[in-house]
């Protein structure tokens, strides 16, 4: 049963694009199939516990990566909706409404989420200088594709939207200040490369109001790390309220670093290399 399962959704997602059934413990189960975009465009469905949309989306040569947002009026948190995401050789999954611990013993749900999805080809990108990583933004060494499904255990039909968004502020440069919204729910994280003449730099971060913030200075490589549960895992962490730093030097991070969970950051150069060195 388990061979039919997965010879049937390979089928419909690579070959015919169509809908079929799968038998699941003994209940029936649709799979549909929806062609996405990678423009922001929503796709907004329907679903209970006897369908599942399976969303496929075009190839993209882009050097940033992709933002999936899902969001629901009504999943509820007894019967969330299950969102995973399938690329070449990962998988990222969330449910919504999302849960996030605040404090020992209290939890929130969010109804809106979004993740950022690491890009396949980020090894090779991590690999170019910083002059030909900002000027090469399209290029097939930079191939990455994906596809999402989405499911729920519920008995009764809840609302679902998706969509696929480039982060086009992806790629940060010195001395340039970024400003982008975060919530427990939607973590962001950007990516710096080193150029050729500086050792470190100075990363200083601020934030309209008082809620805590944690960030988290991590390799280039996946995963990264972007959850409350999970950010301090990896690499440098710091928390703050309206003002924070971090200095980060090339030693720790020769091939470039992502930084997460952001609200208005600049990066400044505190470091040069010396002449002969």
């Amino acid at each position: 049963m388990h061979t039919f399962v997965r010879k049937c959704l390979i089928l419909a997602v690579l070959a015919v694009l169509k809908v079929c059934s799968i038998d699941v413990s003994d209940n029936f189960m649709r799979v549909e199939v929806i062609n996405g975009k990678l423009d922001g465009s929503t796709v907004s469905v329907r679903l209970n516990n006897t369908i599942e949309y399976l969303i496929h989306y075009p190839e993209s040569t882009t050097h940033n990566p992709y933002r999936i947002r899902v969001w629901s009026k009504e999943a509820l948190p007894s019967d969330p909706i299950l969102v995973v995401v399938h690329q070449e050789n990962k998988v990222l999954s969330w449910e919504v409404p999302l849960k996030q611990p605040i404090g020992k013993h209290d939890e929130v749900y969010f109804r809106n989420t979004s993740r950022t999805l690491c890009h396949i080809a980020m090894k090779n990108l991590s690999s170019l200088s910083k002059t030909d990583l900002m000027k090469h933004e399209q290029n097939e060494s930079f191939s990455q594709q994906f596809l999402a499904t989405i499911t729920t255990q519920s008995d009764a039909t809840i609302d679902a939207h998706i969509e696929a968004i480039e982060e086009l502020n992806f790629h940060v440069k010195l001395n340039v200040n970024y400003s982008m919204t975060i919530t427990c729910s939607e973590s962001r994280y950007v990516y710096y490369k080193f150029d050729e003449s500086t050792e470190a730099v100075l990363i200083q971060i601020t934030s309209p109001d008082d809620v805590c913030l944690a960030i988290s200075v991590q390799d280039s490589y996946c995963p990264v790390f972007d959850l409350n549960q999970d950010i301090k895992y990896e690499g440098k962490y710091l928390s703050m309220t309206r003002k924070g730093a971090m200095t980060v030097t090339r030693n720790e991070f020769d091939e470039g670093f992502s930084w997460s969970s952001l609200p208005n950051l600049v990066i400044t150069s505190v470091a040069k290399k010396l002449k002969g060195c």
